[in-house]
């Protein structure tokens, strides 16, 4: 009776909290989730016979404009995408690719082998992409099985590792990753497009970049370890470049897995479909790499040449488990009150400011 009356409490509250902040509140069979938006993120919290999942997108709002297609558009620069889940106390951080290199595979491993100075592998280009000029709200949609889906869009600009860089934008490279987020597994479907990219050596390959970083959402120690093809490593112990032949890397906690990264998807290059590519799992590059601290680990991918065009969908996230659903306990409910109030007074405040920001110059 008291769970009831909780599951009841909750969905009148977040029926009234919608209506004040914005919130967005669905129901996918036995399980429910909502949304919840500031001005520089959004939280998709959920719970389900799985888990009880929370989801953060988090961008900064950097005050900069760039002119793009004869439209003023403001930049927000991705900060976290974060996958928690609760009941077990360990978040996963992925990052979007922040790194497109085009190179020539010189000794023929398949591979862009992950030594500072590139070598053996010669390095044709390179791009950094991170700097967002498109962004969509989430929407709702329904899949194939009547599931809840979170769809929204994140758009890019791959710019040159060059100094001096000068308009026009448009000559450059862009990214568009349409994310389809499933609340109520925890999991996440990325379709990445790169259009507008010129290939500058007939042989050359190309190299795209995903970051993932494990943290302990209750402060405690744990041992993670990585697990593809037929090896487990430790998350800690890997200085180097090693092929991932199988699709599908895995990541144990404390001996147990957790989560996963899928890059089995399709892969279409130049209009052309079911490409097969080829993995890797090593460090990260800190010379180009993330600033946000923390040891990061590099997935990379590995595409034949493209000239082009290039679209995948890889899948990533936290691993099911056979949880029940658990109880909302009073503090819950407490700590979502303080949060949507806090979330309303943002807003509200947002509603009489106007958005202004500054060009970008170089």
């Amino acid at each position: 009776m008291k769970s009831l009356f909780a599951v009841a409490f909750i969905g009148v509250f977040l029926l009234v909290a919608q209506s004040l902040t914005g919130l967005t509140f669905g129901q996918q069979g036995n399980g429910d989730f909502w949304i919840l938006y500031t001005d520089s993120s959004f939280t998709v919290e959920s719970v389900s016979p799985y888990g009880n999942f929370s989801f953060l997108f988090e961008w900064e709002n950097t005050g900069t404009c760039i002119e793009y297609n004869g439209t003023s558009r403001e930049i927000r620069e991705l900060k976290r995408m974060v996958f928690t889940d609760k009941v077990m106390g360990y978040a996963i951080e992925y990052w979007v690719p922040i790194m497109l290199y085009e190179y020539i595979d010189s000794n023929g491993n398949g591979i862009l082998d992950d030594n500072i100075n590139i070598e053996p592998d010669f390095l044709v280009s390179g791009y950094k992409i991170v700097t967002n000029i498109d962004m969509t709200n989430i929407t709702v949609i329904e899949g194939q099985d009547g599931e809840k889906i979170c769809k929204w869009t994140f758009t890019q600009i791959a710019w040159p590792m060059k100094s001096n860089i000068q308009p026009p934008w448009e000559m450059f490279p862009v990214v568009t990753e349409t994310f389809h987020y499933y609340p109520m597994m925890g999991q996440l479907k990325m379709d990445i497009i790169i259009r507008n990219f010129k290939s500058e050596n007939a042989s050359s390959r190309i190299y795209l970049s995903y970051g993932i970083r494990f943290t302990s959402s209750e402060g405690k120690n744990s041992t993670t370890t990585v697990v593809f093809d037929d090896k487990e490593i430790s998350y800690n112990e890997i200085d180097k470049a090693y092929p991932a032949n199988s699709t599908l890397i895995k990541f144990k906690v404390d001996g147990k897995v957790k989560a996963f990264f899928d890059f089995g998807g399709n892969v279409t290059i130049d209009d052309e479909p079911n490409i097969q590519i080829n993995g890797s799992v090593g460090p990260t590059r800190s010379t180009y790499y993330y600033q946000t601290g923390g040891l990061w680990l590099e997935i990379g991918l590995n595409y034949p040449h493209v000239n082009q065009t290039l679209t995948h969908d890889p899948y990533f996230g936290l691993l099911l488990n056979d949880k029940i659903i658990p109880e909302f306990p009073q503090t819950q409910i407490l700590a979502l009150l303080t949060m949507t109030t806090l979330i309303a007074t943002i807003l509200l405040k947002m509603k009489r400011k106007s958005v202004s920001c500054s060009k970008i110059f170089y």
